[in-house]
Parts: C-alpha cells; structure tokens; sequence
C-alpha cells in the first residue's frame, strides 16, 4: 500500500489523509440518506482528514471528534476560528 508505507517510510501524513478522505467520499455517496459522525485521534492525519470531510456537500457528516494521543501541533489542523472547526470536538 503507497499509502501507508509512505507514512512509515518518510511520515508524510497528506496521502494518508487523501485516502481516508477518498474512502469516506465513496461511502457516503453509497449512502446519502444517513448522517454521518467520524471519529478519530491526532496521530496519523485523521484531523486533516476530517477537516476535508466537512467540505464534502452531499455526505452529511454531522460532527468529527478527535483524540488526543499525542502532544505538540496537530497535523493538519486549521487555525483557530476556522469555521471546519465547528464541528470538531
């Protein structure tokens, strides 16, 4: 998997981010009459993920909360007062 050797490889989080934002995009699409909630942590660029998440108009996605696993800056994270950040807990 390109993916997530890339990660091992050289801790480049943006692909692994596209990927899970690319799998959420195709599910949703299979089923637009439900809402949506993504959880995940800030460890391998599931913040980022869920910020694109929310920019996806037809999937609904409803609320993203986020773990904290580790310390020091998020990857991804927008800045704060950002209006993605609504919706992320």
């Amino acid at each position: 998997m390109t993916k997530g050797a890339d990660f091992l490889l050289r801790e480049r989080l943006e692909p692994l981010a596209e990927n899970k934002y690319t799998n959420f995009k195709e599910y949703a699409s299979l089923y637009p009459e439900y809402d949506f909630v993504f959880i995940g942590d800030n460890g391998q660029a599931d913040v980022r993920a869920a910020a694109k998440m929310m920019e996806v108009p037809f999937a609904n996605l409803k609320m993203a909360y986020i773990h904290k696993v580790q310390d020091g800056e998020t990857y991804g994270l927008p800045p704060k007062g950002d209006k993605r950040l609504d919706k992320v807990r």
